[in-house]
């Protein structure tokens, strides 16, 4: 059916789709599988509509379904990865118990880790590739 939404649940879906749709990401495994997972913990799923990338709001009990290109997804993970961060950072310095405190810090890391990730990506976006030119611009009028 035309109006039924595929959401991707694998790493391997959404860069087949990728793939097969010529769209230049060119994401690994761990890439793809951070996006799909910040967008799911964000209520989020990613899926295709009628040959089309799209963000599902899952949360509601009819899908809201919205079209949305992967640069579109990549920027949403990035910013929601910076509140994470934030969030966690804050917590952390105020642990309850040494215990917690580990906890804390251990999330705080793998944040990092998938800031790392998430970043790379992000340079490949049309926004990542717009900033680095407006910056290379800025730096040349100097």
């Amino acid at each position: 059916m035309a109006d039924e939404n595929e959401v991707f649940t694998k790493a391997e879906e959404l860069i087949e789709w990728l793939d097969e749709n010529d769209i230049l990401m060119n994401l690994t495994d761990k890439e793809a599988g951070v996006l799909i997972s910040y967008m799911e913990a964000h209520g989020y799923g990613i899926g295709v509509r009628e040959n089309r990338l799209v963000r599902i709001d899952i949360t509601e009990t009819e899908n809201i379904v919205e079209d949305y290109s992967i640069d579109d997804v990549i920027d949403s993970v990035f910013d929601w990865n910076y509140e994470l961060i934030t969030e966690a950072d804050k917590e952390r310095k105020n642990p309850d118990n040494f215990i917690d405190f580990c906890k804390k810090q251990e999330r705080y890391e793998s944040l990092l880790e998938d800031e790392r990730i998430i970043e790379k990506m992000f340079d490949r976006t049309v926004y990542g590739k717009a900033m680095a030119s407006a910056f290379k611009k800025v730096s040349l009028t100097k």
